[in-house]
Parts: C-alpha cells; structure tokens; sequence
C-alpha cells in the first residue's frame, strides 16, 4: 500500500484548493496591527529604504504582504506547489520545525501554519524557534484555534481553552526574553479546521479564534 508523506499530502490539498480557487487563497492579513498602538509604533519604525525583515509561515498561494512596501518579505512553507504559485519574490521550500536559518527577523507571521502540527509540543518547539529568530524589538504575529462551549472537534487538531494557550504564550515568552503584546479572541471569527464541505456549520463546527502578538525585548 502507498502512502504519501506529509510533503505530498500538502502538495495533493493545494492541487485541489488550487483547481477551485485559481491560485487565489489568501494568507494572513495583519490589517489589525496598525488598529493597535503596540502595532503602530512597530510599522513607523520601516519604510522603503528601511524595511522590516518578515518571514511569514505558511504561504498559502497568495499573499497579502507583498504589497507593503515597509516589508522585505521570504515565504517558507513545506509545499512546492504552493510555493510555485506564491507570489512571493524570496521562498524557502523546508519544514519549519527541522529548518535551521541564521537570520534574525523584525516580524514572523505564523500564517495558520502552527495550528497544522500533530501536537501541542510541536507548536511550543515552533512558538519557541520563532521567538528564537526576532531581533530586539521584532514581533510574532499569529492566530489559534480555541474551544467554546458547544465545540465538537473532530478534526483532531489542537484546540484549547483561551487560558490553556496563555498558559502557552506566557511559558513561551519567559523562555525567550519576550511579552505578550496583545492577546484576544476576536468576535465572530471562526477557524475552518477541516474539509467536510458545503453541510457544515461554521458557528457550531469551528472553533473561535485567538489572536496574539508575542514581542522581542
């Protein structure tokens, strides 16, 4: 019996996001930083001549940040047809967690990426080597799914409690000479955790999602 690995499992789900949605699935939007002073003061430190180095986890096949002059963007994700069809300018084929890279980042996105991972000490190791990579001041930036009440998951993902991932963000951050910078759920946003198509119910099916920005001292 054939069974693929992980590299090709991801390759056969972007074919398909690819084939329906041609090429044109958003990444991560950090539109709301610039609606909180912690992310204003950030962005007003870069401009043309003196960009953020970004590296945004999980390209998708678009990205919204190529756009933003104040960044220097590198797009990694374990995907080569996803980074075939990315349109980013710098991209790095490799999987974050056994990727070794001396550079040092203003800003790491975790594009839904983190939440992917088997189990809750592979997101502590990537929340643990991200924060690893900033420079003094640098920030991550990144989004996970969390329980409610009437949440059935059945996608076997990880999802915790609000205060079960600020335990993890709070651990994490005094392992790194980091803070949490902001912390929140965001109102009426859900997470799609799985595949199941049109019949599903996105207000009883996926979990809420919390927002958090962890910051480099």
């Amino acid at each position: 019996m054939f069974i693929m690995n992980k590299n090709e499992e991801l390759n056969q789900q972007y074919q398909r996001i690819i084939s329906k949605l041609g090429s044109d699935l958003p990444s991560f939007s950090i539109d709301f930083l610039l609606d909180l002073p912690v992310g204003r003061s950030f962005v007003e430190k870069f401009n043309t001549e003196n960009q953020a180095q970004c590296l945004e986890l999980g390209v998708g096949t678009r990205s919204s940040l190529v756009d933003l002059d104040w960044l220097s963007l590198t797009g990694l994700d374990l995907s080569s047809v996803a980074l075939e069809n990315a349109n980013f300018s710098s991209k790095i084929e490799a999987d974050f967690l056994h990727y070794n890279d001396s550079k040092s980042y203003d800003l790491i996105i975790d594009s839904h990426l983190f939440h992917t991972f088997d189990n809750l000490e592979d997101i502590t190791l990537g929340l643990n080597k991200s924060l690893g990579m900033l420079k003094a001041g640098g920030m991550i930036i990144g989004e996970f799914p969390v329980s409610h009440h009437s949440l059935i998951n059945n996608s076997q993902k990880v999802v915790l409690p609000a205060l079960e991932w600020e335990k993890l963000l709070i651990e994490c951050s005094k392992n790194n000479n980091s803070f949490i910078g902001y912390f929140t759920i965001v109102w009426g946003l859900k997470m799609i955790l799985d595949d199941s198509g049109e019949n599903r119910d996105p207000q009883n099916s996926d979990p809420d999602v919390l927002r958090y920005i962890l910051i480099k001292e």
